[in-house]
């Protein structure tokens, strides 16, 4: 919960997901790991439907930012 209102209503979620990453390179025998952690927020709205929709958004932000992320630490750290 990031927010509420004067009537202690939520307004506004924090969103956060923690990825711990394992990479195994067979070519090499080599491994590595790494963690990153994204997070967003969402807006609660008076129709239950819609902040499904906003819960729903901000995921698949965070998602997109995290995928791209992974893949270029993957790349930085390959030898």
């Amino acid at each position: 919960i990031k927010e509420r209102n004067t009537k202690n209503e939520i307004t506004k979620y924090n969103l956060k997901i923690i990825s711990n990453i394992d990479v195994n390179v067979l070519e090499n025998n080599t491994s590595f790991s790494f963690t990153l952690n994204k997070h967003n927020e969402y807006i609660v709205n008076d129709q239950y439907s819609i902040t499904v929709q906003n819960e729903r958004r901000a995921t698949n932000e965070i998602l997109n930012i995290l995928s791209q992320d992974i893949a270029k630490n993957i790349l930085l750290k390959l030898p």
